[in-house]
């Protein structure tokens, strides 16, 4: 039996994708040309104040994100301009798809998507010489992700689960019905 070399996954390897367009019509950009992205999940607690016990439990209602970016501004980028356009602005509702493309096939890669409000940054060039920076902050507004499956092709989210085996990018688990 032959013995699977275990390899890394690398950042690029796990795409963003944001739609500036609306629910009925989408039109999904590629996160790129990122100098960061940070993603961060926050849980939601309670913790009662009951008077007959010592020690207090705490309840997880759910689990929030929020994600903080930044990228070079090119000339002529969609989503450079998308972002130009609404530099004003805050709490713009976009959808956020992660792809871990590692997985499944270009036309079914497990990924997870996300409603999220979209506050841009103050565009900034700190440095003569480097690109001007563009970016901003997305709080998630939906009740979590939704799992799902990415068409790279077609750039579409299909929800429901995948099962993919992640030792074998190219076997897509249960053949997709699931």
């Amino acid at each position: 039996m032959a013995e699977t070399v275990a390899k890394p996954i690398w950042g690029y390897e796990l795409a963003s994708y944001i739609n500036i367009g609306t629910g009925s019509t989408p039109e999904w950009i590629k996160a790129t040309e990122l100098l960061s992205w940070d993603e961060s999940a926050e849980t939601q607690t309670y913790t009662p104040s009951w008077i007959d016990y010592q020690n207090q439990p705490t309840f997880t209602l759910g689990r929030t994100c929020s994600i903080s970016w930044e990228k070079d501004t090119l000339v002529g980028g969609v989503l450079d301009n998308w972002v130009m356009e609404h530099r004003h602005d805050i709490d713009i509702p976009v959808d956020i798809v992660k792809v871990y493309t590692w997985t499944g096939t270009p036309d079914a890669h497990i990924a997870d998507k996300a409603t999220f409000l979209f506050t841009p940054n103050a565009l900034k060039n700190s440095n003569v010489g480097q690109p001007v920076v563009t970016g901003g902050v997305c709080n998630m507004e939906s009740d979590g992700w939704t799992e799902g499956t990415w068409d790279m092709p077609n750039k579409t989210f299909a929800p429901g689960s995948a099962i993919v085996d992640p030792g074998d990018p190219g076997d897509p688990g249960d053949g997709g019905e699931g």
